[in-house]
């Protein structure tokens, strides 16, 4: 699918957080913006998203290669978990 990423769901789910590898660091790079969008469309499936935020490297400046979803109630990150 054009315009999409490879996003796998680490094993660890952290409440109602879940850590999610980003695999296509050029898209990353190049247009975070829409990385950040195709997270948020991506999970908001799921429930209401609290937060999604993006690991930065502090030396490169550069979005590394996990995010964090954050959802409003445990119960929405159990569905996304088991959903993916």
């Amino acid at each position: 699918n054009e315009g999409h990423f490879a996003v796998s769901v680490s094993k660890q789910q952290l409440v109602d957080y879940l850590m999610v590898q980003i695999s296509d660091q050029k898209a990353l790079k190049e247009e975070p913006q829409k990385v950040f969008e195709e997270l948020n469309s991506q999970f908001s499936k799921f429930g209401t998203l609290v937060s999604i935020k993006i690991n930065i490297n502090k030396e490169t400046k550069l979005g590394g290669d996990y995010a964090y979803i954050q959802f409003f109630k445990k119960e929405d990150a159990d569905s996304a978990m088991a959903g993916l």
